[in-house]
């Protein structure tokens, strides 16, 4: 439908916007984004091999993200800024295709739209460069997934998100007592 592709084309550019206004502001709140430039760049440029040569305490999918970020993008603090943008102006459709699938279109849509302007998304991603929205993108999918009936991909999903951070394990129960049924 393409009124519908207009409201996620929208709601995209919207949050993508926003996050990308904070790509020219250089303040500092964490020093995310400096490790992840220098691990990146560590491997790289060095050869650097991850939990051999650097000490990470984070699941491998982030050591693997952050090579091929580096290797694709450079690794420099602008183009992680701007990856992660992109991802998580992506998380706000994501959402609003899971919203959209449990309740009508117009709460769908405010889902997305709440997603989009929160405040805290738009600086720990735009500004900060945090990579959760990865995460919660492959989190919401496996949601979505778990709705359309798909367990072994809602699964595969969450597992992806496993592989980069630890939360989505608490979503595991659930999915797997549904590929019990």
């Amino acid at each position: 439908n393409a009124e519908l592709r207009e409201k996620l084309v929208v709601l995209f550019i919207l949050s993508l916007l926003l996050r990308g206004v904070l790509l020219f502001n250089d303040e500092v709140i964490t020093n995310d984004i400096s490790l992840y430039v220098e691990r990146s760049s560590a491997m790289v440029d060095d050869g650097d091999v991850p939990y051999v040569d650097k000490e990470m305490h984070k699941p491998p999918m982030y050591a693997y993200m952050l090579y091929f970020l580096g290797q694709g993008l450079g690794p420099g603090e602008m183009q992680f800024r701007a990856f992660f943008s992109v991802v998580d102006s992506a998380m706000a459709v994501a959402l609003f295709c899971l919203l959209r699938e449990q309740f009508d279109e117009a709460y769908a849509l405010y889902g997305g739209l709440v997603y989009s302007i929160c405040p805290i998304n738009v600086i720990s991603t735009g500004l900060e460069g945090h990579y959760d929205p990865l995460v919660s993108f492959f989190v919401i999918m496996a949601l979505y997934l778990h709705f359309e009936g798909k367990q072994h991909l809602s699964s595969l999903s969450l597992g992806v998100g496993f592989a980069f951070k630890l939360y989505p394990f608490i979503f595991a129960p659930f999915l797997v007592w549904k590929l019990k049924e």
